[in-house]
């Protein structure tokens, strides 16, 4: 006799909307202890495309979620601080603490450019709004032929 081809099928693994809420609200209290999403999600049993759809669906959840990731810079900064102590007890030596806390100031500048990056902006303007030095860049380039 032949098999119906369904019944080798392993049944999906359903979940009811409420676990899908309880899990999402997890990934959002483990994303603000520092896992990454990937690992949060894979921790839940849920999916990252199944996360993104509830985020999509809910606002709540996502302003959670928008309010963990800004959080997560407080783990990082912990554990900045704890190979810092490190260091200075002579439990690791100088150049693997200074890979490591290069690696988390790069992570810290490339996830929140804005309060960790390097990059700064200074922009004059004056009380029409306007830069002040535009009357000379103009002069300057009038007398110059920058045209090639």
């Amino acid at each position: 006799m032949k098999k119906n081809l369904s019944e080798n099928k392993k049944p999906k693994s359903l979940k009811k909307k409420e676990d899908i809420l309880k899990a999402c609200l997890q990934i959002c209290d483990d994303v603000q202890n520092g896992l990454s999403l990937v690992n949060a999600c894979r921790k839940n049993n849920l999916s990252r495309s199944a996360f993104y759809e509830k985020l999509n669906c809910d606002e709540n959840l996502a302003n959670k979620y928008a309010r963990a990731r800004e959080r997560s810079t407080d783990s990082m900064l912990d554990e900045f601080d704890a190979l810092m102590k490190k260091l200075e007890a002579g439990e690791i030596d100088s150049s693997t603490a200074r890979v490591l806390l290069d690696a988390l100031k790069w992570k810290l500048s490339k996830f929140y450019p804005k309060m960790y990056g390097d990059m700064q902006k200074t922009q004059l303007v004056d009380e029409n709004g306007s830069n002040p030095f535009e009357i000379f860049y103009k002069a300057i380039c009038e007398k110059k032929d920058y045209t090639r």
